[in-house]
């Protein structure tokens, strides 16, 4: 092993004075956001400055810290610092990025700051590195790097998935907020089988065994329970709040405009569930309305437009109510065409639970080959052919 600091030399950048368009003779300057995909690309006119190479890597210093990037070229902002390799025929750059991308949380941990946390210096530079041979190396970052593909690759094809359901949801139904189909529109209150009801301040308990579904845990179709805090409540409390398959659980008091009216739906698993107060009910005669039609109904920008315009905010939050809720209109196509797009839901989201089942098993591939690889455990075919990166 090899202290990271007697491999590397490590440079914090500096400020710059910013533009937001590329004008000619000006360079591009990484900043913090950029590791987010959370801003447009900034410039600067300033000849002097702290220059990255592709083969450098970028680690975020202040704020989000250790999140990193390789392959770009320009000038370091103030919240970064360049890692350059000093001898790049003894040591790999890329080899170098992919070892301290698996230090991310490490960094973290350390980080220092009440506000704004900052990457302790130390623990950067105390980070040991394998001892290995370029070509291992080589071969290392090679492997990682198309683990990494595959992993992202089955990440966009689930997202792919939920971007087919709302696409076929538009094309069976159209635009729900312009109705261009002509389906007759009903306010939602003919549509209940129950009134909607408005979960309790429920304490949760270190002891509970009965799963609370607030807020944080809807917001896709099925609800994240493994988020869950738990309470005890009475029989009397549980048969008033008790869900029954196919209830939608809606986002009804919240903070943030683009929370409101997150929902998902239950699937009955045997689970005695209850809700707290920011979370509504919605219990639907399935002789008019499918869960599967209406949760999907939510998720386009049609179908928002028309619940947030009987949506209220008071000072502190955004919020609707069982009357609000209940007088939306909704176009409502025959209920056979609403079954037929439900079993297509339903074969999609078994196909989705098999790409994240792959998923997982792709991540814990990723991770058990990293830690092996950084300890120098991997062994490799010698004729197994090697290129530079």
């Amino acid at each position: 092993m090899i202290l990271l600091k007697d491999i590397v030399s490590i440079e914090k950048g500096k400020g710059y004075d910013l533009i937001e368009e590329y004008q000619e003779g000006s360079i591009r300057v990484f900043r913090a956001n950029d590791f987010r995909n959370e801003s447009k690309p900034q410039f600067t006119l300033e000849s002097e400055g702290l220059l990255a190479k592709e083969d450098d890597i970028l680690v975020v210093w202040d704020g989000s810290v250790g999140q990193m990037g390789f392959g770009k070229s320009g000038y370091v902002g103030s919240t970064i610092v360049r890692v350059r390799v000093k001898n790049k025929k003894e040591f790999s750059p890329f080899f170098i990025y992919k070892f301290l991308q698996t230090k991310s949380e490490f960094l973290k941990r350390k980080s220092t700051g009440a506000t704004i946390m900052h990457i302790n210096r130390k623990s950067l530079e105390q980070l040991e590195v394998p001892s290995l041979s370029f070509s291992k190396q080589i071969q290392i970052a090679n492997i990682l790097s198309k683990a990494e593909s595959l992993i992202q690759y089955r990440r966009e094809s689930v997202d792919l998935l939920d971007k087919f359901l709302q696409n076929t949801f538009l094309q069976m139904f159209g635009d729900p907020g312009t109705n261009p189909r002509k389906w007759n529109l009903s306010k939602l209150e003919n549509s209940f089988l129950a009134k909607p009801l408005i979960g309790s301040m429920i304490p949760a308990i270190d002891n509970g065994t009965i799963p609370i579904v607030r807020v944080g845990e809807i917001g896709s179709r099925e609800i994240n329970f493994a988020k869950c805090k738990f309470s005890n409540l009475g029989s009397s409390d549980l048969k008033k709040y008790r869900l029954i398959d196919g209830d939608i659980l809606l986002a009804r008091a919240i903070g943030s405009e683009s929370h409101l009216g997150k929902a998902s739906i239950f699937c009955d698993r045997g689970l005695q569930v209850v809700y707290d107060s920011h979370v509504m009910r919605l219990r639907f005669d399935k002789n008019k309305i499918h869960p599967e039609f209406f949760y999907t109904f939510l998720q386009t920008q049609g179908g928002r437009k028309r619940f947030m315009r009987k949506a209220g905010q008071t000072s502190i939050q955004f919020n609707v109510n069982s009357k609000q809720i209940s007088d939306i209109d909704i176009p409502v196509p025959p209920i056979e065409l609403q079954t037929e797009f439900a079993n297509i839901v339903s074969r999609t989201e078994a196909l989705k639970r098999e790409y994240k089942n792959s998923l997982v098993e792709l991540e814990n591939l990723y991770g058990s080959l990293s830690q092996k690889a950084f300890k120098g455990e991997l062994e490799f075919n010698n004729q197994q052919k090697v290129s530079a990166l």
